[in-house]
């Protein structure tokens, strides 16, 4: 009986309303191209114009439309199942997109319900029209065929119990833990709902926050909830992700292209958690953790901790350490220990302290061991002793050699490594750099890593940091000692690779270690500057401009539900890191056909990334690694990846592989390379298959049948 009512509930808004009208009204409240955008704008207005109290608001209405969204609502979808209208009934008038998901309860209604409740509480007056844009949103979702009106209802009540409750429970948090740790705060801003119109507490002073325990909490937050991110399984992981824990099976001293570190650290995450996709990327959260600890901490100790925090923000709101906090790479290990050796070496020489050389010589070490990129901060080193008295008078002391020494000790098992194969790593990085190349200086390289820098960097920072340079040439006398440190810790790997870019393609990831000395040092250096004031309003549009790019990065899909708009397969990063799955289970599924013909069966895949990826997700595979192998990169006989120097398939005379060949940007099916097809007796092209994710196709790939493996001697 209720769903007979409901369905003809349904059918009375979505049919017995319908006019020219309301098919334009509705669809605009349903999240449309506009709508949501505006939103977005008064967001950005309140953060601007709105004080203190605009701010916190907008933190629990994120938080509360968060939790609707992504917990309550989607958890309960998940459970109930149920099928949304035009799934099941006829003739329903659709003014809105077909989603994959389910249909009780409604997402839109219960985030309006919960900003409506967040809102309501903040802004007594704001039920005037908050309650009328819920109510809207909620019949726009009936009326546009997408939802019954029970699961509306169901979603606003869900979404006010959630918004009531987050606010609640932030004010109880305000008035317990934030009031114990940070001082003060309980004097000047007793209750979270109503802060005073000024900073003056009852006395007439103006408190100022616990800048340290502030950054340590903002700090602690941002590592849970980016190990939460991780968690949920939003992301797949990358070719190099993959490609490096293949590299954790198969400890060595050196590898192909990089030190041995990232792999040690891969094999210390998935000994904590298994092959599961959170223990390869587990310590990039926890290495922009300490990143972060280690700039506050230094800051921190200077006199500058309201220094320290604003540094935390910009560089959260930086995109290129967003993705180093999510993506397990090397640049990760890398960025930690470049930061901790400059931490280390300005402690040494502040101090002249022995043991601090011993600790700069360990980062240091561990720096080189995680990027060859580890070196060019020796040349760092060389630049602060040259322009710096105090630590000149260092060189004296066995301390900047001891760690000169304990640094150059790490290059022993590459060196080792690479003389026992042929100096295999020198002669990639020649031909990766373009030493082999005659130069012909070009102007485009430079170009398009200026572009990616300019993006990478957030365009305010990027735009900062050229302003603190002139101000720094203009007036370098008159710069301090740690402006000065942070100068030489950042600049030469900085315009070493700019410079460098003329003659060849340099990746916008070289520079990252060279990132937070010198935002660090912008901030410096336009603090003290007469007009400071009229740059902190610059660097709250890069705060916003980031934290949004920020939000996006991590999930692509928010842009098409804020805007209806979806990035291109090309220009989106999530591309990358999508399909992975499905892709494994359309060539397991070719491998489990071909094995019924009675032979031994592998995969074979055109690209080490590619070879890698279908290894972690093919479950038979990932369980066989590394002692007997189901996916191989095609045997060649020059090393041209890592896979070159483990086991090949050569030994399987007889067998079958499926061939995984990815369609490249010429969308055209190619054949099979003719020193592949010469392995075998024969070639059975098997087409070409679409990954999607959700209704979108994000990669195509070619699948072909190789039987008959010849004996190698008839290759």
């Amino acid at each position: 009986m209720f769903q007979a009512f409901d369905v003809a509930a349904f059918r009375w808004i979505n049919h017995g309303w319908s006019n020219p009208v309301f098919d334009v009204v509705f669809p605009f409240f349903n999240g449309g191209r506009f709508f949501i955008p505006m939103l977005l704008l008064a967001g950005m207005f309140l953060i601007w114009k709105g004080g203190r109290k605009a701010r916190a608001y907008l933190i629990c209405l994120i938080v509360a439309v968060s939790i609707t969204d992504g917990v309550v609502c989607n958890g309960l979808k998940k459970t109930i199942g149920r099928p949304r209208p035009f799934s099941t009934l006829e003739n329903v008038n659709l003014l809105a997109g077909k989603g994959p998901s389910a249909s009780m309860p409604s997402s839109h209604a219960g985030n309006w319900a919960a900003g409506l409740a967040v809102t309501f509480l903040f802004y007594r007056r704001s039920w005037r029209f908050m309650a009328p844009l819920a109510a809207t949103v909620g019949v726009a979702r009936i009326y546009s065929g997408v939802h019954y009106p029970s699961d509306v209802l169901v979603g606003w009540g869900l979404g006010l119990a959630v918004g009531w409750g987050t606010v609640l429970g932030a004010q109880r948090i305000w008035r317990t833990l934030i009031a114990r740790l940070f001082s003060h705060t309980d004097t000047y801003w007793p209750d979270l709902l109503n802060p005073p119109s000024s900073q003056q507490s009852v006395d007439g002073s103006r408190p100022e926050p616990d800048w340290f325990r502030l950054g340590l909490v903002f700090i602690l937050v941002l590592l849970l909830a980016r190990l939460i991110y991780l968690g949920s399984g939003i992301i797949e992981l990358s070719e190099d992700e993959a490609y490096q824990w293949m590299w954790s099976k198969h400890p060595a001293l050196s590898y192909f292209r990089k030190p041995p570190l990232i792999a040690y650290t891969q094999w210390l995450g998935r000994s904590l958690w298994g092959d599961r996709e959170f223990a390869v990327r587990f310590f990039g959260p926890i290495c922009a953790a300490g990143v972060s600890w280690l700039a506050l901490l230094w800051l921190v100790r200077e006199g500058k901790a309201k220094v320290g925090f604003i540094v935390l923000l910009v560089i959260t709101a930086t995109p290129i350490f967003a993705a180093g906090a999510t993506l397990m790479t090397v640049d990760s290990i890398s960025v930690l220990f470049w930061t901790a050796a400059m931490f280390a070496g300005y402690q040494a020489i502040r101090r002249e302290s022995l043991s601090w050389w011993v600790w700069t010589g360990l980062a240091l070490a561990l720096s080189c061991l995680s990027k060859q990129t580890g070196l060019f901060q020796l040349i760092s080193f060389v630049l602060v002793f040259f322009t710096w008295s105090q630590a000149r008078r260092q060189l004296r002391t066995a301390g900047p050699w001891l760690a000169l020494g304990i640094s150059l000790l790490a290059l022993v098992p590459v060196l080792v490594w690479n003389q026992q194969h042929g100096w295999i790593t020198l002669e990639h990085l020649q031909n990766r750099a373009g030493l082999s190349a005659r130069w012909e200086p070009t102007l485009r390289y430079l170009l398009r890593l200026t572009g990616e820098e300019f993006g990478l960097l957030n365009p305010i920072f990027f735009a900062g940091l050229i302003l603190a340079a002139i101000r720094f040439l203009r007036k370098g006398s008159g710069s301090t000692e740690l402006e000065r440190f942070f100068f030489w810790m950042g600049a030469p790997l900085f315009v070493g690779y700019f410079a460098y870019s003329l003659r060849a393609l340099v990746l916008p990831n070289w520079i990252a270690p060279s990132v937070l000395p010198l935002l660090i040092w912008m901030v410096l250096v336009l603090s003290r500057q007469p007009d400071w004031r009229r740059w902190i309003v610059w660097g709250k549009v890069g705060l916003v401009l980031g934290f949004v790019a920020m939000v996006c990065v991590h999930d692509t899909r928010l842009i098409n539900r804020a805007t209806g708009l979806s990035l291109p397969t090309k220009s989106d990063p999530h591309t990358r890191v999508r399909g992975w799955k499905s892709l494994a289970e359309i060539v397991n599924s070719e491998v489990q056909k071909i094995s019924t013909e009675g032979k031994g069966v592998f995969v074979l895949a055109d690209h080490y990334g590619l070879t890698s990826l279908l290894t972690f997700y093919i479950p038979e595979a990932r369980a066989n690694v590394p002692e007997k192998r189901m996916v191989f990169y095609p045997w060649t006989a020059h090393a041209e990846n890592q896979y070159y120097f483990w086991e090949s398939y050569t030994g399987r005379v007889g067998h079958t592989a499926i061939y995984v060949q990815q369609v490249r940007k010429s969308k055209v099916p190619s054949p099979i390379p003719e020193h592949l097809a010469r392995q075998f007796e024969s070639i059975e092209e098997l087409g070409v298959r679409q990954v999607r994710f959700k209704d979108q196709v994000i990669r195509e790939v070619q699948l072909f049948a190789c039987r008959g493996l010849k004996p190698q001697s008839k290759w």
